[in-house]
C-alpha cells in the first residue's frame, strides 16, 4: 500500500460534459495500462455512427460507480444521471427514442478528467422522467438515467474527444479551469479558460486566480 489516498489538492466534483453513442456502435476498445483502468488509445465507433452532446443542467450531471458481487463473479453498477431543463417537441422525441436503449458514454469532469462509462458487453440503459414542476419558479424538464452493470469500472480515458467542450477547449488542449479562491484560502467555485466569473457580495471580496 502507498499514501496515494491521501490528500493532495483540489478534488472537483461534477460532470461538465457527457458524449453518448449506441453500445452497437462501439468498436473494439483499445489495449489497458498496467493500471487495467486507462485506455491507450482513442475509442472508436462504427462506420456513420457519431458521438451526441447531452447536455445536463449545471451541477446536476453525477456519475455513480459502486463494486456489487454477483454469480458470475465480481462486477459494478453503474449510474450516470442529470436534469435537463426546459422541454419542446424535438427533446421529447429524442427521449422518447432513446429509453430503453443503451449506450457507452464519455464523461468529463471539471477538471478535465474523462471517464469511458459502460462497457461493450451490453452498454447502460437510458430511462428518463418528465416533470412540469409544481410552482412557476421550479425546473420543468427530465430526469434522465443511464444505467447498468459492466464486468469492469468506468475506465480513464486520454484520448482525442469527439468534439470541443461546450464553451471551452477541449480537455488535454489549451487553456483548461480556474480555481477561484479568497485572499484566505477559501474555495469559491472554478471557470473554464475563456468564461467570465462574476462574484456579487455586499462586502469588499479580494480573491486569488491559480
Amino acid at each position: 500500500m502507498s499514501d496515494v489516498l491521501s490528500y493532495d489538492g483540489p478534488k472537483l466534483a461534477g460532470l461538465q460534459a457527457l458524449f453518448f453513442a449506441p453500445v452497437a456502435a462501439l468498436l473494439p476498445l483499445p489495449d489497458l495500462a498496467e493500471d487495467g483502468l486507462t485506455l491507450l488509445g482513442p475509442v472508436q465507433l462504427a462506420a456513420g455512427a457519431g458521438w451526441a452532446l447531452l447536455d445536463g443542467t449545471i451541477y446536476t450531471p453525477a456519475l455513480d460507480v459502486v463494486a456489487a458481487a454477483t454469480v458470475h463473479g465480481a462486477g459494478y453498477e453503474q449510474e450516470l444521471t442529470g436534469f435537463y431543463a426546459g422541454d419542446r417537441p424535438a427533446v421529447a422525441s429524442q427521449f422518447v427514442r432513446m429509453q430503453g436503449r443503451r449506450f457507452v458514454l464519455l464523461a468529463v469532469d471539471f477538471e478535465g478528467q474523462v471517464r469511458l462509462v459502460g462497457d461493450p458487453r451490453g452498454g447502460l440503459e437510458f430511462s428518463y422522467k418528465q416533470t412540469s414542476g409544481a410552482k412557476p419558479g421550479e425546473r420543468k424538464g427530465y430526469t434522465w438515467s443511464f444505467k447498468g452493470r459492466t464486468a469492469g469500472p468506468a475506465l480513464f480515458y486520454t484520448g482525442p474527444m469527439p468534439a470541443p467542450l461546450p464553451g471551452g477547449p477541449a480537455p488535454g488542449g489549451p487553456g483548461g479551469v480556474v480555481l477561484v479562491y479568497t485572499s484566505r484560502g477559501r474555495f469559491l467555485g472554478t471557470a473554464r479558460a475563456g468564461q467570465r466569473v462574476i462574484i456579487t457580495s455586499p462586502f469588499r471580496v479580494t480573491i486569488t486566480i491559480i
